[in-house]
């Protein structure tokens, strides 16, 4: 029931007898070819990160079961006090982060299987109330934003007519100012570049503007974490200094111009013309090797938080801010740093008008 594969190949691997019978329920109802496109289709909603997330969620309430004797029929669907107690065996051993995704893995792993799903239950929400609790103590301290500062350092450093260093120059400031997850512009690892997820050379368009609208790049992004396959628009503009992203971004297009339009965005070629794609650590570790010793570990979230610290210091509305970012709620807010220099503008500037 439970086959050796990649954590991400487990919402399909992964059976119960319940799932056995919904497969069979499946096979029944469908002709072969389109039983299995349709569970292929389904996974496939699923972004790979996502999928290898959920996949160690299964694994945990596998071993749970296993560990409390839990029957093979008694885990899908599981019952409301199943998973209350799921819950509470992990309750003050992991962060309230940590469950929640278990927890959608299970409920992702129920889902593609047909069965019901009994986690929004009053008893499962105060189980992982209490948990959200005791786990406070294993919560990952804040991430530091990027500063301008640190980008002007990063500049000074590199000589953006080098090819790599022109690709990720641009990919640096484009996740800065853009205020953009690195994971919607770069590719886990070499050879996992997919155009349903990944952001291709060809998605970027160059508007001139006019008297009243400065130049500006405009990047369409195929998913996002929030809109899936919506997408998202990201949109760069001009600034008339060192830090300038659409600057970068043409400097990048001149200096990487012989990469093909089909590839990942941020590509570079190296000398003997082999064309590299820009891998999410590569950019760390480029960024990291130009900082100063004593300026701390750098994260992929530093570029967005970091962007959008600086917009709000010039003076931008947060609700731009927000929209440049692709945030549509709230959770905007656990972004912002340097609150004692933020509120204070954004207050005064409202007391001015």
């Amino acid at each position: 029931l439970r086959p050796s594969v990649p954590a991400a190949e487990r919402l399909n691997a992964w059976k119960t007898p319940f799932a056995v019978e919904f497969d069979n329920k499946l096979q029944s109802s469908l002709p072969n070819n389109l039983s299995q496109s349709l569970r292929e289709t389904i996974s496939q909603a699923l972004a790979p990160n996502t999928r290898s997330t959920y996949g160690s969620g299964i694994l945990r309430f596998s071993e749970f079961c296993d560990k409390n004797g839990i029957g093979e029929t008694d885990r899908m669907p599981a019952s409301n006090l199943l998973l209350a107690s799921f819950v509470a065996e992990h309750a003050g051993s992991c962060s309230h982060s940590c469950i929640k995704n278990w927890m959608s893995g299970i409920k992702a792993w129920h889902e593609i299987n047909g069965a019901p799903w009994h986690g929004e239950d009053r008893m499962v929400q105060l189980a992982r109330i209490a948990a959200s609790k005791k786990g406070s103590s294993f919560s990952r301290p804040q991430r530091p934003p990027i500063t301008r500062d640190q980008l002007i350092s990063l500049r000074s450093k590199i000589d953006i007519t080098d090819k790599l260093s022109a690709a990720f120059w641009a990919l640096a400031l484009t996740a800065f100012w853009g205020c953009r997850r690195l994971g919607e512009l770069t590719i886990p690892s070499p050879g996992k570049f997919d155009k349903t997820y990944h952001v291709h050379k060809a998605a970027a368009s160059f508007s001139l503007g006019n008297a009243g609208r400065p130049p500006s790049i405009t990047i369409d992004i195929p998913w996002t974490k929030t809109t899936k396959g919506k997408g998202a628009k990201v949109v760069l503009t001009a600034r008339d200094d060192n830090l300038c992203p659409v600057g970068a971004f043409l400097n990048h297009f001149l200096v990487n111009n012989k990469v093909p339009a089909d590839s990942p965005l941020f590509s570079f070629i190296d000398d003997s013309g082999v064309c590299h794609p820009p891998v999410k650590a590569k950019l760390l570790a480029f960024c990291s090797s130009n900082f100063s010793p004593n300026q701390g570990k750098l994260f992929g979230h530093s570029f967005r938080i970091g962007g959008s610290v600086e917009l709000l210091l010039a003076g931008v509305p947060p609700e731009v801010v927000a929209s440049i970012g692709g945030w549509s709620s709230n959770a905007f807010l656990t972004y912002w740093r340097k609150l004692e220099d933020i509120i204070p503008l954004h207050v005064s500037q409202a007391y001015d008008r």
